[in-house]
């Protein structure tokens, strides 16, 4: 017979994902949380008290797959990827202790040091506040957004939305990098505007004006603002920020050691590329994964909910 209520129910709901017994814990890895949004996350039944525990997440997001445990791993072997092409690649899980909290077998080139920050991130809540945001049911990074939210760093689209599927802007990431890292406000002192299109009425004015004045943030070119209609010296502030820039400007607020591999982790972002070692260096800090095991997709506007994750990841990963 079935018992719904033998076994705890899984902390967020998914389907199509990894599943089988490793160490006697039952995993659970990636899956669809929806018909759009695929999960790297990673959960592990605790028999003994009855309760699922959070695993360290997979380097890739991937549905529709597979799971099997092999002497002292478990693979999880193909599916689909977050771009909904079917992928070959296999990751494999291991823990250093059956006991203890498992820990990765890491991929790609460690880091040489120890990253240094330019601000000391306030220490996690012991007890979250309440989000008021109905769009984050299920939704994978809704443990980053909550903690950003509760510590005033990150706000909605409105009382109730955070819209974490919407593309994050140029604005709302400067807004989010000065409150994380705990950037002194600063502004003109005579109450001028370094950008033509961020006049001093902007909400995101003394953001944008800190994280120029701190070297995080910078403007376009002239031909860009041509471009774009707007006056030099410009911002956009409103343009969408892909992937490739909000990496470049996080490893710089973070000041984090740069790390260059003599051969390229992605093949959409060569040496020559803009981002490269900023993205090389965030991706050896675990702070982002490609879109799959060989790209990265760096022209693509990073969503908000991915926003709040590697920012998340960067103020609090020591």
């Amino acid at each position: 017979t079935w018992d719904d209520t033998a076994i705890a129910d899984l902390p967020t709901g998914r389907y199509a994902g990894a599943g089988g017994v490793y160490r006697g814990q039952f995993i659970v890895a990636g899956g669809n949380l929806n018909s759009n949004i695929m999960t790297n996350t990673v959960y592990a039944w605790q028999p003994g008290n009855n309760t699922w525990t959070q695993l360290a997440d997979m380097s890739y997001f991937r549905g529709m797959t597979s799971g099997a445990t092999w002497g002292d791993s478990f693979y999880v072997v193909g599916g689909v990827d977050s771009t909904n092409n079917v992928s070959n690649t296999t990751l494999r899980y291991q823990s250093s202790c059956p006991t203890d909290t498992p820990t990765p077998t890491l991929t790609g080139t460690p880091p040489t040091a120890t990253p240094t920050y330019t601000a000391t991130p306030p220490p996690p809540s012991p007890t979250p506040c309440a989000m008021p945001f109905t769009d984050l049911t299920g939704n994978t990074f809704s443990g980053a957004i909550g903690y950003l939210y509760c510590h005033n760093m990150v706000s909605g689209v409105s009382a109730t939305s955070f819209n974490p599927g919407g593309s994050a802007t140029r604005a709302q990431f400067a807004r989010l990098v000065v409150k994380a890292f705990g950037l002194q406000i600063t502004t003109p002192s005579d109450g001028q505007q370094l950008f033509t299109d961020v006049p001093p009425s902007y909400y995101a004015f003394p953001y944008i004006e800190t994280g120029y004045i701190h070297a995080i943030l910078s403007g376009y070119t002239q031909a860009q603002c041509q471009a774009a209609n707007a006056l030099y010296p410009c911002y956009l502030p409103n343009r969408a920020i892909t992937r490739a820039e909000l990496v470049k400007l996080i490893v710089k607020a973070g000041n984090y050691p740069h790390i260059t591999p003599t051969i390229p982790t992605f093949v959409d972002v060569p040496s020559s590329y803009f981002a490269y070692t900023y993205i090389e260096t965030a991706y050896a800090y675990h702070l982002v994964h490609g879109v799959d095991a060989s790209h990265f997709a760096p022209a693509i506007a990073i969503r908000r909910d991915e926003m709040a994750e590697v920012v998340y990841k960067a103020i609090t990963t020591p």
